[in-house]
């Protein structure tokens, strides 16, 4: 008697199991417009303090509130085309000029902090550039096939080995990022590298095609790959297609942050809260 109450007792918990897991994958995000900004853009960022920062077609940076609030603005017509907008640590922005290869640091409301002169540093035409996570600057040098951090005095503080050595064949990156104690370089062509804070390959994650490309706090692989948005879970190595708010799928640029998803619409910016819903 014992023994059939136990085996039914397993039984059921298999089956409850079974059933909340189903749930649970079954679970939904609701979409919810916080706020809208009508003001044309051409790159957004967003910070872990739920902050938005526009660049408009005139290369101005607009920075608003968690609530869409305008709080500060910043503009420098002397470089030419701003390319890079990294929010990364809301008390440092960095903007990258390819035309006159300078990168700039910005401070919490908008004031010039620093200045990178790649070309004095013997860097040209790099595609590839990001803020630290002490505040210095990730470059990849297409010359010697490395990953460097530099200081504002363009010295080098860590490097990565040859990649030339260690790769098939030699990145071509467009794209890199310093998120969760590591660096990620992303190479459309043969996926995203990770490296160590001191700049060390550690592997590389097989996703390819990727203009745009975000790492979640959980690792997760946020990005638009051939038009598509996508995420990849480096736990089960598996891609899931994005789940996003109605009518964005066809969108450039959308970006995650602590419970929020920025749009980068045609003719302005969409701010939409998500939650699970069972």
């Amino acid at each position: 008697m014992r023994r059939a109450f136990l085996v039914l007792a397993k039984t059921a918990l298999l089956l409850c199991g079974g059933l909340l897991s189903t749930v649970m994958l079954s679970a939904q995000p609701v979409f919810s417009l916080r706020f809208r900004i009508n003001q044309p853009a051409t790159l957004i960022a967003a910070d872990k303090l739920r902050q938005l920062y526009i660049v408009t077609p005139d290369n101005e940076v607009i920075k608003y509130s968690p609530e869409g609030r305008e709080l500060y603005r910043f503009n420098n017509n002397t470089l030419g085309t701003l390319s890079l907008i990294d929010a990364t640590d809301p008390f440092n922005l960095l903007l990258y000029y390819p035309d006159f290869q300078v990168a700039i640091l910005l401070d919490r409301t908008l004031n010039q902090l620093g200045q990178f002169n790649l070309w004095e540093y013997g860097l040209f035409q790099p595609r590839a550039i990001g803020m630290a996570n002490d505040n210095l600057l990730w470059v990849y040098d297409e010359v010697n096939f490395t990953l460097k951090k530099l200081d504002r005095q363009g010295q080098v503080t860590a490097q990565s080995d040859n990649l030339n050595l260690l790769l098939p064949r030699p990145p071509k990156p467009i794209a890199l990022l310093a998120r969760n104690n590591r660096v990620y370089m992303n190479d459309p062509s043969m996926g995203i590298f990770v490296f160590d804070n001191f700049g060390q390959y550690l592997r590389s994650i097989p996703v390819t095609g990727a203009t745009f490309f975000q790492v979640l706090e959980d690792d997760t692989v946020w990005r638009r790959s051939e038009g598509v948005w996508l995420q990849y879970d480096p736990n089960t190595q598996q891609n899931r297609p994005a789940l996003l708010p109605p009518d964005t799928e066809g969108m450039e640029q959308i970006i995650i942050e602590r419970g929020r998803q920025y749009v980068l619409l045609p003719d302005g910016v969409a701010v939409y809260e998500f939650s699970q819903k069972k």
